[in-house]
């Protein structure tokens, strides 16, 4: 501005003081609603005890933990426990809580196989026993039926000892919360037909069609991948993604059952410790990347060495889950026998009741990975190395590597040689989209927004359940379908208040522990059906046992923990806690107050402004 430039009257005339004081006052009151609204506030002087719940962020891939983490911690404010909240990144958790068992309460996700192995998690020194579950807590009756059922090969025997695992867990030892089981969620407009959110894409491809004949390519929407190597693939993005172009072994149906599909064709069990496997005819490998193998027919041998390869410590980190494996024979070209022993410390071969379960595993090229002759050192050669970054299989649809950009679009091309195996008993099969053009997305509200203008006809939002009620039409089907996996808030049962010493001294309750009954508290103060409405729109599955709902050995009968205050402060009480609810107390909380100045500051303050505005 010029030094002679003038100055408008209008701008001359100086700021009303009353304005003045109006602002400052306002950022007075805002700096003060800031302080009480973000700032931790100490624990109540009040509070039983104080622990910490801790949670973590999944990155990409959107989950609600650390908002479960601080809706629980005011649940158990409501009963009297202080609760605070540490949420970190992955890595970071899995130090706290699997590795070191630092930390009263964790919410994780466990994911249940058609198997069940509860071995994992209830076996002392098991990798993951974040419990801090000992035999001593029941006289190793857990671990005891958890072996039994192990060894059971009849099914429905083997179902009732999981029942009695349920129950009993549940009921007197209670070292976790169940809280959900998660749904999977995918939206598509309505051209696109026969898709089956209990089947998901892959196993619906063989029955899906466009209605417009003319269209070839199915546009799809998934969350951020970064691996697609079948053996080490951990994303629920990824693991969809390498579903399209592998095949497993023995194919199971979303509540565990063995059901056809898989390169398995026929099994026969000859006695309860010899299997035979048969493999599919007709079925042939995709070719490799630089075209060395094509029209490589599946054998035998693929079976082998996929079960050689599991078995190995130098490939499998989870070798141990095949040690029931002791011997393989071929016995001609297109069948194996298993010899089965489920406990080599006794004299005779133990039956192992999960042994199809375990064979759920995707078949590997024998032809293209066994090149060194020894398995120390083989997933270094080129052969392993290439097959990581570009791999192949038996499956619908191939790889187009040279339209792929790794992380951000994923083209397949159909298998012309697919076997034509499907998962409905006698519906045909037919592959009449020609190829699958699927685009990654970091964030769900911009894989919505794809959807809605168009850019995809088929979104996959994994377990966000909400995402897909913001859609404004009703030309997009929305589909949810169980997943095999649980919620749960874990419980460390070595914590000084609801496990250590007081898990040995007893109540005046029958077979009800100090710390078992503060548990029991516990799990009565949380509001899942709070948790549901608010984060999942009631979509999610509240659950109450470590199974995920809807398999085959759920049980449905065990004890449960709805909510209920009066519950939580009986149990505190049994504990010999003297226990008040958060609104029972007569003092006035410090939020209470400072909500109250605010609002008697602010109504003169509103007064004064609608003078001052009469005046102007």
């Amino acid at each position: 501005m010029s030094k002679n430039a003038k100055i408008p009257e209008e701008r001359k005339k100086k700021i009303p003081k009353g304005l003045i004081y109006l602002l400052a006052l306002i950022f007075i009151i805002t700096s003060i609603f800031a302080i009480i609204v973000f700032v931790p506030q100490p624990p109540p002087s009040n509070a039983l005890f104080s622990i910490s719940i801790r949670s973590y962020t999944t990155g990409y891939e959107k989950s609600y933990y650390s908002e479960y983490s601080t809706t629980i911690q005011t649940n158990l404010g409501e009963i009297g426990i202080n609760a605070e909240v540490k949420s970190t990144d992955y890595a970071t958790f899995l130090d706290k809580v699997v590795v070191n068992k630092d930390y009263d309460l964790a919410i994780l996700e466990f994911e249940i196989e058609s198997a069940p192995h509860l071995e994992v998690l209830f076996r002392e020194n098991a990798s993951l026993n974040i419990f801090n579950y000992k035999n001593d807590l029941d006289n190793g009756y857990i671990i005891n039926k958890i072996d039994l059922a192990e060894k059971t090969v009849d099914f429905d025997e083997r179902k009732n000892i999981y029942f009695d695992i349920q129950t009993y867990l549940m009921a007197n030892i209670l070292p976790f919360i169940p809280l959900f089981t998660p749904v999977n969620t995918y939206a598509y407009w309505k051209q696109v037909n026969n898709f089956s959110a209990e089947l998901g894409l892959s196993d619906s491809l063989p029955y899906m069609y466009l209605s417009d004949p003319s269209k070839e390519q199915l546009k799809v929407g998934i969350g951020y991948w970064n691996n697609i190597d079948p053996l080490s693939s951990q994303r629920t993005s990824e693991k969809e993604l390498v579903s399209l172009f592998m095949d497993k072994l023995i194919k199971t149906s979303p509540d565990g059952s063995i059901i056809d599909g898989g390169l398995i064709k026929d099994w026969k069990f000859e006695n309860e410790t010899t299997l035979l496997l048969t493999v599919r005819p007709n079925v042939y490998w995709q070719p490799d990347v630089d075209n060395e193998y094509t029209d490589e027919p599946f054998t035998i041998d693929d079976v082998i060495f996929t079960l050689n390869v599991f078995k190995s410590p130098y490939v499998n980190n989870e070798f141990h889950k095949y040690d029931w494996i002791k011997k393989i024979t071929k016995v001609n070209e297109t069948t194996i026998s298993i010899t089965i022993d489920a406990d080599r410390e006794t004299k005779i071969n133990e039956p192992y009741a999960y042994a199809l379960d375990d064979l759920s595993i995707y078949a590997l090229p024998e032809h293209y990975l066994n090149v060194t002759g020894s398995w120390e050192g083989i997933t270094s050669s080129t052969k392993w190395v290439k097959f990581s970054s570009y791999p192949f299989g038996t499956g619908k649809y191939k790889i187009n590597f040279d339209e792929t950009e790794k992380g951000v679009t994923i083209v397949f091309d159909k298998f012309a040689n697919w076997h034509g195996a499907g998962v409905i008993p006698n519906v045909p099969t037919e592959l009449s989209i020609e190829s699958l053009w699927i685009n990654t997305y970091r964030d769900n509200y911009a894989l919505l927004l794809s959807l809605q203008n168009n850019d995809i006809d088929f979104a996959i939002f994994g377990k966000d359940s909400q995402i897909a009620n913001s859609l404004s039409t009703s030309e997009i089907e929305i589909q949810h379908s169980p997943s095999n996996s649980i919620v749960v808030l874990a419980i460390n049962l070595n914590n000084q208040y609801f496990g250590g010493e007081n898990n040995y001294i007893n109540t005046t309750e029958t077979s009800i522990s100090k710390a078992l009954a503060v548990r029991k508290a516990i799990a009565y103060a949380v509001n899942r059906e709070q948790l549901n409405q608010g984060f999942h729109d009631e979509f999610y599955i509240i659950t109450d046992t470590i199974i995920p709902y809807g398999t085959k050995y759920y049980y449905s009968g065990t004890e449960k923990y709805d909510f209920s205050i009066q519950k939580a402060i009986s149990y505190l009480e049994l504990a010999g806690f003297t226990a008040k609810t958060q609104n029972s107390e007569t003092s006035t909380a410090p939020e209470t107050f400072w909500f109250s100045l605010i609002a008697i500051i602010l109504i003169p303050t509103f007064k004064f402004i609608r003078q001052y505005k009469k005046r102007k």
